[in-house]
């Protein structure tokens, strides 16, 4: 017999009219995995974002009641800090080529984690609500589709203690350089990472969000005192490259490309002549980053990187062991500190929570 099921929430229906998606979660058995894909066919224009831009908000809800609520680009760095994975995206911007993006919500520490999974049985009335829009990326996409997925336990029976609930704890615009923004960080449940997004078009993250602290009881104690651009070369021997496959129009004007990785880019863009060359804008290269062609011409490449979607991570402990996370119920307060970069007002911070909601 079956010990999983691979059920359709929502086939494949046109998503042309931008608004939100309220998919009923109606099946009984636990959930280890949902998984979204958003397709837009491309205009052959230059893109203006990433495909996972066209996504801005996937919320599970209980009536009144949020259980997670992220913007696929959160919820891609996300899945790629808990997998070491980015997950399926295709960046197309050749007329007729759909581009696409996958959005997986892990409710455990992997798949088919037996220990931590959605149970639909209890709660009153689960929904997923997705809300879209397949013209960002591509603002003159002539198409589009939206799809979602249940990596479900069947055969196999389960008794999971809770799941792994992931929200956009704060977000806000950056000052000055240097200056500082304070932000309260919750004490009801144990965090098993936090993810930082410093988001800043042209700049690197480290740029946006230069520095983090975190305090315990008013300074007692601080388990965090970072610089992000330290930091992040910890992270990038820890996880790997992030990886995207593209195909592109190109031209003698320079075009913008939008992939998810921020930090150290790399591409090898070949065209379908043989006598083309490709320029890249430079070697240090920011996002987006612009290519330009000795003539017209379509090209593919693969694209890699560090720090999908100007993401960052902070582990607290063991990712796999919920005995290490980071347990915050006896503290009288927990503050965390980021010192703002170079990029002051062009950058903005959002704050990333992925918690252990026990049933």
């Amino acid at each position: 017999m079956a010990k999983y099921r691979h059920a359709t929430l929502l086939p494949s229906e046109s998503a042309t009219t931008a608004g939100t998606k309220t998919i009923d979660i109606d099946v009984t058995d636990p959930i280890s995995m949902l998984e979204i894909i958003m397709k837009a066919t491309s205009a052959g224009t230059a893109q203006t974002a990433h495909p996972a831009a066209n996504v801005s908000k996937i919320e599970i809800v209980d009536g009144s009641t949020v259980m997670a609520s992220l913007s696929g680009k959160e919820l891609q760095a996300r899945a790629f800090y808990n997998t070491k994975c980015m997950p399926d995206n295709y960046i197309a911007d050749v007329t007729g080529v759909m581009a696409y993006a996958s959005f997986p919500y892990f409710f455990g520490r992997k798949l088919w984690d037996p220990s931590l999974a959605f149970d639909p049985a209890k709660f009153k009335n689960p929904q997923l609500k997705i809300t879209h829009n397949y013209r960002v990326a591509d603002t003159a996409a002539s198409a589009a589709t939206l799809e979602v997925y249940a990596h479900m336990f069947d055969e196999k029976k389960i008794s999971p203690i809770g799941f792994l609930r992931a929200t956009e704890h704060y977000t806000y615009t950056c000052a000055a350089e240097g200056s500082v923004e304070t932000i309260d960080l919750p004490r009801d449940l144990p965090i098993r990472q936090m993810i930082i997004h410093g988001t800043g078009t042209n700049y690197f993250p480290w740029q946006v969000a230069n520095k983090v602290k975190i305090e315990e009881n008013g300074g007692a104690k601080v388990p965090y005192d970072f610089s992000t651009s330290a930091w992040l070369k910890w992270l990038k021997q820890a996880y790997g490259r992030v990886e995207e496959p593209a195909i592109l129009s190109l031209s003698d004007t320079p075009r913008h490309v939008y992939p998810a990785a921020t930090f150290t880019i790399h591409t090898h863009p070949i065209t379908e002549t043989v006598t083309n060359i490709v320029s890249i804008e430079s070697s240090a290269p920011t996002n987006p980053f612009t290519l330009d062609v000795t003539a017209a011409d379509e090209a593919s490449a693969v694209i890699s990187g560090y720090c999908p979607h100007y993401a960052f991570t902070i582990p607290f402990g063991d990712q796999q062991d919920m005995d290490d996370w980071y347990d915050v119920s006896p503290l009288g307060s927990l503050k965390m500190k980021v010192t703002a970069g170079s990029a002051t007002t062009n950058g903005t911070v959002q704050v990333v929570l992925e918690q252990l909601k026990k049933y």
